[in-house]
Order: structure tokens, then sequence, then C-alpha cells
């Protein structure tokens, strides 16, 4: 078995060799470099199958989808904006009645002039509807190219080269599955086609927009590559915003110098990289220009409960959060069915609850057939996860982000053993166990004498007057 730090020196090699892998307007190692590392990993560490069940939707649902795609499409957009701001819905909680996109609506309130933010789906749905700020989509998009593709051939020499330079990186991996190669081939030979169709929807959409800055979540892992090919085209600057945690084994946020030596490699990535505090700075290895804003709503979030905290607590029992990740779904199935069983034994005053992974969430009782059995543990998959944090004494996990944002609620969460997690998680910051009897005795055992965490250390972790420099920043462009 291979540990993370392996994996990404095999990694980091084949950035070497694939240096000049493009075809056309697309650079192949760059578009399946993220697809192949995680691979590996599931691999080589013998991780659960991360794939979703196929949700069947019905005809209204796929009605109700294409009218909310065109109706609050990003093509209709008529203002013009400084940034744009192109982000995942999964970021988005419950407020009400309401969706908020806790990564971005506060810059959007702060900056309201200033900013337009476009959202895709998730599974298929909309979050709506939405708080203040105009929110628009990018599926029109995509299905207008789908519907071109028919239309747009590949040359022969073209798609020859293609399949040549996936050859070549299948003959340097140790992956054996076809399946996975045949789905590499078909999604690059898409996005070929796609690319041109748009590139040039997204020229005209940046151009009438007058943006100076666009911001794309995950453009380290080759998402989208066409938008920032069009911000190319149009001189427009490019940026990022961390999303999650990152380590040096985050491979989407840490390439080999040789693969972005080249001006033409170099502009596949974001110009600007926005981390949430100073900790992660030398945690990346990419050639953008590094700022530290923090995370506002987070912030904001904490000093509320913090607030609420200091008002007197009927609270009798502790409450133990395990947070999943759906590479582990069956080890912490293991882990919470041990836990329950020790604690009854035990007769302790615990309430157990598990927060599933979004990928989990589809079919839970496949990924945790020992847990769902057990009456007593609460399975909480949408509850935002501020609030969870905020009314819970302790936090369980492996390399979930939540473990870091349970750091900002003065929280020292437990973590798995694993060799994910000890290529991933900053040992000083948590309490580490391997098995559910291990964590049983640390979490009845005084940590008194053990070193707390600090203001400075949480706030090297998360930042702080996020809006501020914002502000600021917006200003500058």
């Amino acid at each position: 078995m291979k540990n993370e730090a392996k994996i990404r020196e095999d990694i980091y090699e084949l950035d070497k060799i694939f240096v000049d892998s493009w075809v056309g307007k697309i650079n192949i190692w760059f578009s399946v470099r993220n697809a192949v590392f995680r691979k590996m990993r599931l691999m080589q560490n013998d991780l659960s199958d991360v794939s979703n069940p196929c949700v069947k939707r019905s005809i209204l649902d796929r009605v109700r989808f294409v009218y909310i795609a065109f109706r609050y499409s990003i093509l209709w957009n008529r203002k013009r904006y400084k940034i744009a701001i192109f982000s995942s819905g999964v970021v988005n909680e419950p407020q009400g009645d309401f969706y908020f996109n806790k990564m971005y609506d506060m810059y959007c309130s702060a900056t309201p002039d200033d900013i337009i933010l476009i959202e895709n789906s998730i599974g298929g749905k909309f979050r709506r509807p939405r708080t203040k700020q105009t929110v628009y989509h990018k599926e029109s998009i995509d299905m207008i190219s789908k519907i071109l593709l028919p239309f747009v051939p590949i040359l022969p020499k073209k798609k020859k080269l293609i399949l040549k330079q996936i050859q070549t990186i299948i003959d340097r991996c140790e992956i054996d599955d076809h399946l996975f190669w045949n789905n590499i081939i078909n999604s690059v030979l898409s996005l070929y086609k796609k690319h041109s169709i748009a590139k040039t929807l997204y020229c005209w959409i940046l151009k009438k927009s007058q943006v100076k800055q666009v911001f794309l979540e995950d453009a380290s892992y080759g998402k989208d590559p066409y938008i920032f090919s069009a911000c190319r085209k149009l001189a427009i600057q490019t940026g990022e915003f961390q999303h999650g945690k990152i380590w040096k084994t985050s491979l989407a946020y840490n390439w080999h110098p040789a693969f972005y030596s080249s001006r033409k490699n170099r502009n596949l990535f974001p110009d600007t990289f926005i981390t949430f505090g100073e900790h992660y700075k030398d945690k990346l290895e990419l050639p953008s220009k590094l700022y530290s804003f923090g995370c506002p709503y987070l912030n904001q979030v904490v000093k509320t409960m913090r607030f609420q905290q200091k008002q007197p607590s009927k609270k009798t029992e502790k409450s133990i959060v395990f947070v999943s990740q759906w590479t582990l779904s069956s080890i912490f199935d293991e882990i919470i069915a041990s836990f329950c069983d020790i604690v009854k034994q035990n007769q302790c005053n615990y309430s157990v609850i598990l927060r599933p992974h979004p990928g989990e969430t589809a079919n839970l009782k496949e990924r945790f057939p020992k847990t769902v059995k057990i009456e007593n543990v609460l399975i909480e998959p949408y509850c935002p996860i501020y609030s969870l944090i905020a009314r819970t004494d302790i936090v369980v996990g492996c390399y979930s982000t939540v473990l870091y944002e349970a750091l900002a609620f003065g929280l020292k969460p437990y973590v798995l053993l694993h060799p994910i997690s000890a290529a991933h998680i900053d040992s000083n910051l948590f309490y580490k166990f391997t098995d559910a009897v291990d964590l049983f005795d640390l979490i009845n055992t005084d940590f008194k004498s053990e070193q707390q965490l600090t203001e400075a250390s949480i706030e090297s972790v998360w930042g702080r007057d996020s809006l501020t420099k914002w502000q600021s920043y917006v200003a500058s462009i």
C-alpha cells in the first residue's frame, strides 16, 4: 500500500513527463490529473467507491430543471460587474425559507454592485429560493454546448493525438481499470469538442459584463478550463478561493513547478489564490499570487455562537458528532457501531450523531448498514454544519474540512489515524485515535495537561477581518 507522500511523488513525476501534453486548445494531463490522482488514492488506500447511484428524475423534474436553468441563465445578465464568481451550489445552506451561499454571499453583500455570482446545480437540483443576492446559473451554457456537440467534428489527426496522449498516461500509471480509462477517453473527447463552443459563449458573456476578474471554484482541479481560456483571450484576471482544507498532499493545489514553467501552462492556473488563513500559504505549490482573507460567514457564526454559549446551558449529556468521508463509509460504520456498544456497556450519557458526507446521503443504508439500525444514533445529513458544530461537545473525523471548522468554535477534534489523515491533517491541532476503544478512552481521559488551542493558532487557520480585506481588494481592481 502506498502512502499519500508516495502518490504525490508519482503524480509529480507525471507532471514533469507531461509538461507538453497539448492537443489543440486543451492540455490532456491538466484535464485528467485529478481523476488519476483520486483513482490512485482509492486503489492504494483501499477506500470506498465514491460513485453515487444514478437517481432517476421524473419528466416534471426534468422540465423544471430546464426551466430554471434558462430562467436564471447567466446569458440574460445585462449589468456590468467588476468580478464574476463561479461557485458550486453544494456550499448553500438553508436559512429559514431561503438558501444562503456560505462561501460567497457575504462577499457579495459587502460589495453588491461589483460582484455577479454564477452557481451550478447539485444532482440536477437548484438551491432556490435565494437570499437577497441575484444568482445566475451556468447550466444553460452546458446544455447549449451539449446540443451543438454532434455538429463539432474532431479531425482524425487530432483524435489520434488525443488517444496517443492518453495511452501514454495509461502506460505510465499503475491503474488497471478499463472502464475508468474508457470514461477518461470519452470525457476528454467531449471536452475537446465542448471547449470551442463554451469558450465562445463565455467570451461573449464576460465581454458584455465588462468583468475584470473571474474567480472559478475548483479551477486548479482542471474544472471548466474554457472559462479561464476565455479570460486569457479577453485579458481578464483570474482567481480561485480556497473552499476546503489544504495540505501538501492536496494535489489539486500542488503541482511540480516544471509543469507550469511555461507561460502556456501557467495560464491554466489562477493569477490569484485566496486562502482562509496564513496557515495554508506554505501548503500550496501554484504559480498564483496568494492572499489570506479568512472566511467571513464562519467568523460571523462563531462570534454569534460564542455569545450564545455564555448563556446558562441545561445540557446533561455530551453530544458527539462523527463526520464521515465518502471514501471511508465502511470504516466509520464500524467505528460508530463499536463505539455505541461501548457507551451502552459503560452506561454513559452520550448523544451520538452521524454527519455523512454529501456524497453519502443518497445511499445511507448501503454505506452505513450497521449505523442506520442503531436506534439512538441521529443521522443529520442536511442540518447546517455550523449549527451542528455549535451545539456539539466532541467532533470526530478523519480528514474532513469540518475538523478545521470545529477549531474555530474552540473544539479540538478527534482524528482517526489513517494514511490519508497522516498526510492531510496537522497532528498538533487534533487528538488522534486508532479505533472505537481508543476513542472512548481518550474522550474519558483528562487532557488538561496537554497543550490547548490558542487564539493565534485558530486565527492562523481561519483569519480575521475578511470583509475589510475583501473590500480593499475589490477597490484595487
